[in-house]
């Protein structure tokens, strides 16, 4: 599993550290309120990841959501659960700061603490996807937007660090936008990851 015990994380962690942390999680819980949603990442069906979400920050426009009834059945291949106010404790556990996301892939969970940024789920299921599709299901991880042609249904992406046009470029008046952000391609696609477009809104007045 993953952890942030270097300043660049991606440190290993013991599983018991691990259990130590969710145990402790799960007993804050108890005298919390708590949103839990069911959601997938990607909207291929062919390659998408079931998630719950377990917060105690409502977390709702994030990722792709279905109708209640499509739910009913629904088993989570991955589990996160981000507490904001949850303190880790780098006196006694295996982490550098009060702040962490912790990746557990043998037990499919995510850990998240002391973080208000909520991107933090997002990027933390980004590195999952981005770890195990390219391995088991022979796709490429990209990070760009893309848009399709209403026509001959062409696709173009378009790639860039943060801030040099991703969501601008692809919003052609002309042309459908698939999302923004993060995309998959396999040998019959091109698919999206979230749900649509997440653009920035900082400093705008």
């Amino acid at each position: 599993m993953i952890s942030p015990k270097t300043p660049f994380g991606g440190a290993p962690m013991a599983s018991i550290d691990f259990d130590g942390i969710y145990g402790r999680i799960m007993s804050y819980l108890e005298k919390e309120q708590v949103y839990v949603r069911d959601m997938y990442a990607r909207t291929d069906k062919t390659h998408r990841l079931g998630v719950r979400f377990v917060t105690t920050m409502s977390c709702y426009n994030m990722f792709i959501q279905s109708e209640p009834y499509k739910l009913i059945d629904f088993m989570p291949d991955f589990t996160v659960i981000c507490c904001p106010a949850f303190k880790g404790d780098p006196n006694t556990e295996d982490i550098q700061k009060e702040n962490f996301t912790i990746i557990n892939f043998e037990k499919k969970r995510v850990l998240i603490g002391r973080t208000e940024y909520s991107g933090e789920i997002k990027k933390g299921i980004l590195l999952v996807l981005n770890f195990m599709i390219p391995i088991n299901h022979r796709v490429l991880p990209m990070h760009c937007s893309a848009n399709m042609g209403v026509e001959h249904r062409d696709t173009a992406i378009f790639f860039g660090l943060s801030g040099t046009g991703k969501t601008t470029l692809p919003a052609d008046q002309d042309r459908l936008l698939i999302e923004d952000d993060e995309h998959r391609w396999t040998q019959s696609n091109i698919f999206n990851f979230e749900g649509g477009c997440y653009a920035k809104v900082i400093d705008l007045s």
